[in-house]
């Protein structure tokens, strides 16, 4: 398992619904593990930090902020499985991903941590094939299967200071 990789998938993107829950996954031949933010955690974000109006500028807000939310979400899998993973290779659900790149450096220096690329192999996929993780993640998003964490209250606090010295 040590050289294999890992893929990591999302199903519902952060601001496709805002109102469901969101599923990142991960998972090679032999591990697979899940995670999950709330729909009512997502609204709170959105009433905290994104913008209603449509103009060019809230746009690109809007966007950063989903991205340092999906950035979140890869770190917080990550960190949580980072004795098994060696390489991982990234669905380009959000993007562009030398901003998801960015942001996960920044949540590293947020927690005082080192930065996930100098232990992992760190790359995001292309092409349209889906992912191993693909249909993990849309099981867990629809309720099939249950998620191995959820993040907690703890956790939208750090997302939301996160968000606030980011942005």
């Amino acid at each position: 398992m040590t050289g294999e990789r890992f893929e990591i998938d999302l199903a519902n993107q952060i601001d496709n619904r805002w109102t469901k829950d969101s599923v990142i996954a991960m998972k090679n031949g032999g591990f697979q593990f899940s995670l999950k933010i709330r729909s009512k955690d997502k609204k709170i974000l959105k009433k905290k930090f994104i913008s209603e109006s449509k103009d060019k500028a809230d746009k690109k807000h809007n966007r950063k902020i989903v991205l340092v939310i999906y950035s979140f979400l890869i770190y917080k899998i990550i960190k949580l499985n980072k004795d098994k993973i060696k390489r991982i290779y990234i669905c380009r659900d959000c993007g562009p991903s030398l901003f998801v790149s960015k942001y996960i450096s920044k949540i590293c220096k947020y927690y005082n941590d080192e930065p996930i690329t100098n232990y992992i192999s760190f790359k995001f996929r292309k092409g349209e094939q889906k992912s191993k993780a693909h249909n993990l993640a849309n099981k867990v998003f629809r309720g099939r299967k249950k998620e191995d964490y959820c993040l907690n209250k703890q956790d939208i606090i750090e997302l939301e200071d996160i968000i606030r010295k980011n942005l």
